[in-house]
């Protein structure tokens, strides 16, 4: 722990900086807490003075808490540092200190998720063009994700292939995306698994990135499905290339889309509303859009304080 003292402006001092000096020069211990509960921490510390000028304790401005002048910042004077090295002492549990770290953490993890929110996760979309209904699907989901705010990359976007050509084009896109939504088919696993056309390539690309990188989370399968009710390993095992099970693989109900897209319900009164509208929202839609936009569905509590059990006689 490093304080950095202010110099003197005044030559009106009375004594309380020095005193404090000498204060910390002799206790070399510092307690901070709620001393009538015993909850408290001791600090423990080794003092060292560097850089002191010619007069015995640097000038200070005239505040009226030398505590105030100690942690003020420093200006261009010269300025003595006392340099503190902080352990903690095995008392009771440190409820204030536990709580602060508790505050600080909840903070940062807050500012992370809005800066994850301000910024649009670009996603790219590898599927197979099993035919025009299938495309166009592929379309509306895609279309969906755009208005709600994902970035998505599709080659339906090109009306002639692109100048560096497909395959580099398709590798590129799979680099720099932060997610790969693949459309799983059996047509679209079959020709992975044989390497057959673009998606072959796409394919074998994707196989590579998982062998290096290992960023399981990455890929993502999805599945469109029409009142599915059975087993889901059934699915898995018919449309999802072995080496993409090991991510995510969400099942959606083509019912449940309309020209759009999927939609999300409102999301005030969230649960309630669902319950009442099941058949228009897909909860798997809602959980997908929830990774790909680093957000929580459902309310952690915080970690709070250990209980003190009383003892039975």
């Amino acid at each position: 722990m490093r304080y950095l003292t202010k110099a003197k402006n005044s030559e009106n001092n009375d004594g309380k900086y020095s005193d404090l000096l000498d204060i910390l020069r002799e206790k070399q211990k510092i307690r901070l807490g709620n001393f009538k509960s015993g909850e408290y921490i001791t600090l423990e510390y080794n003092f060292e003075e560097t850089s002191l000028q010619s007069e015995k304790y640097p000038n200070i401005s005239s505040s009226s808490n030398p505590i105030d002048d100690v942690l003020s910042e420093p200006n261009a004077n010269p300025q003595p540092e006392l340099n503190v090295e902080t352990s903690i002492s095995n008392n009771k549990i440190d409820n204030i200190a536990r709580n602060s770290s508790l505050q600080s953490t909840n903070k940062n993890r807050t500012d992370a998720d809005n800066k994850e929110l301000n910024e649009s996760p670009r996603v790219f979309i590898s599927y197979r063009h099993d035919s025009e209904e299938h495309k166009r699907r592929v379309l509306r989901f895609h279309n969906g994700l755009q208005t709600q705010g994902v970035e998505c990359i599709i080659d339906l976007s090109f009306n002639k292939p692109p100048k560096e050509g497909w395959i580099r084009w398709m590798r590129t896109q799979i680099q720099k995306a932060k997610f790969v939504i693949v459309v799983c088919t059996e047509e679209y696993k079959n020709s992975v698994e044989n390497r057959k056309g673009g998606v072959g390539w796409e394919g074998a690309i994707i196989e590579q990135a998982l062998y290096e990188d290992y960023e399981v989370e990455k890929f993502i399968s999805i599945i469109f499905s029409k009142n599915f009710t059975g087993q889901r390993q059934e699915l898995y095992r018919k449309y999802v290339p072995d080496f993409l099970r090991q991510g995510n693989i969400f099942i959606f109900d083509i019912d449940k889309m309309d020209k759009n897209g999927y939609k999300l319900p409102p999301q005030e009164n969230r649960d309630k509303f669902h319950e009442k509208n099941s058949q228009l929202y897909d909860e798997e839609y809602q959980r997908l859009y929830a990774q790909l936009t680093s957000q929580d569905l459902y309310k952690i509590e915080p970690l709070g304080s250990i209980i003190k059990l009383e003892l039975l006689n």
